[in-house]
């Protein structure tokens, strides 16, 4: 028997409700930090729980680009 697992996207908007924190020559994504508003919007919607949001295996970032942006989730 083979257990399938599927993996768990969480989809934001970036803008000023979602933040991307770089590093000092802007080449490595260090963080994404969540509004207040945004993590409440999010687990009032029931697309996460306390405990759902850390166990996110990806991160799609919408931006104004025409590119699917993914990130891997590290060490949450």
């Amino acid at each position: 028997m083979t257990e399938t697992t599927e993996e768990k996207v969480l989809y934001l908007t970036v803008g000023k409700e979602v933040r991307l924190v770089f590093g000092h020559k802007k080449e490595r994504l260090y963080s994404i930090q969540l509004s207040l508003n945004k993590v409440s919007e999010l687990v009032r919607n029931g697309l996460v729980t306390q405990n759902t949001l850390t166990e996110v295996d990806r991160i799609g970032l919408i931006t104004k680009s025409n590119q699917n942006t993914y990130v891997k989730v590290e060490d949450i």
